[in-house]
């Protein structure tokens, strides 16, 4: 498929708030019955609880936080004045290819905190880049983790009709403040955090045991 969005490397989220029109109501019901129940549940739905989807934060190869402007496309996000952009780690994993732009992790600015919140952890990108590299196409941690089911709705672009459909729609929650998705969130990352950032990887469809990821070679920045 070519470019792919960026997903925040602490809930496993989009990098944006869905718009109504563009990602959930769609004419594509199999019935005209189907179709309005579908609405029905999807017009129930305060999209203004998703707005903190769209505040973010970067974490770069110096471990200085950066507070982040709008989303502009396929990995890349904003700086406030407009101009620079940042490339994020998850996608864009070669630091070259964003040059002289920044690069690093990308997460929700709540996302973030709740790892301060409830875990005492700072998101830092030397502890998260050697999992990344450690995966055959890189990516957002989904060799270690399922994101508490988030990674359903992983494709070229984010799912939102479909998440919502399947009534998840708490997954999209301020996790500051809704604590089912706090407790998603966390139940990936307090076995990361507390293994030191040595864990091994979750087993796929069809391999006989899971990668030592810990003891395998990690590449280094410069090689990227």
């Amino acid at each position: 498929m070519g470019c792919w969005d960026e997903w925040c490397v602490v809930c496993g989220g989009p990098p944006c708030a869905p718009d109504p029109e563009v990602h959930v109501f769609r004419d594509d019901a199999e019935s005209e019955e189907e179709a309005e129940t579908e609405a029905k549940g999807l017009r129930a739905l305060n999209f203004q609880d998703f707005e903190w989807l769209e505040k973010y934060v970067g974490i770069n190869e110096a471990e200085e936080i950066i507070p982040l402007g709008g989303y502009a496309d396929y990995g890349y996000f904003y700086l406030a004045d407009g101009t620079t952009r940042f490339g994020g780690a998850t996608n864009v994993q070669c630091r070259h290819e964003v040059e002289p732009n920044l690069f690093g992790l990308f997460c929700h600015e709540k996302c973030f905190r709740v790892l301060e919140r409830d875990l005492q952890y700072i998101l830092r990108f030397h502890d998260v880049w050697p999992m990344l590299m450690q995966q055959k196409l890189g990516g957002h941690l989904e060799d270690y983790t399922d994101y508490g089911g988030m990674e359903v709705y992983h494709s070229q672009y984010f799912m939102f009709r479909e998440l919502f459909l399947d009534g998840k729609e708490w997954m999209l929650r301020d996790p500051m403040t809704h604590r089912d998705n706090a407790e998603r969130i966390l139940k990936v990352w307090r076995p990361i955090v507390k293994s030191g950032f040595k864990v091994n990887k979750r087993k796929q469809p069809g391999e006989g045991h899971e990668s030592q990821a810990a003891d395998e070679g990690v590449q280094g920045l410069d090689d990227h």
